[in-house]
């Protein structure tokens, strides 16, 4: 029987609420935000601002203190645009693990 155990830590963003099972980590939930970008799909600093009631600089200023930045996927979050910006790893990085994540359809797509 596989049974979840949820805690709450504190963190730069706030209080992260861990879920495991079996002892595998299998969610990271912090206050306010519910449903970070996917893989499927990435977020605007517009649209999280906008569903957290702050700006999109404030946004920003989070995703740059997310010391969990691959369990929470800040880099999947983009400009209006879908332009590149920001990131603690650095544009470069940001890109590798775009790049990395995306479908292999996607990339085979490219090829021909």
């Amino acid at each position: 029987m596989m049974t979840a155990r949820h805690t709450v830590i504190d963190s730069p963003l706030g209080g992260l609420t861990l879920v495991a099972d079996e002892g595998v980590l299998t969610g990271v939930y912090f206050r306010h935000h519910w449903h970070p970008p996917t893989a499927e799909a990435l977020g605007e600093y517009v649209e999280l601002a906008a569903e957290l009631s702050t700006t999109a600089y404030e946004v920003g200023q989070i995703v740059g203190r997310n010391p969990l930045s691959i369990v929470i996927p800040c880099h999947r979050v983009v400009g209006k645009d879908g332009a590149l910006t920001g990131y603690a790893g650095g544009l470069k990085r940001k890109r590798f693990l775009l790049d990395l994540e995306e479908p292999a359809p996607a990339v085979a797509g490219k090829l021909f």
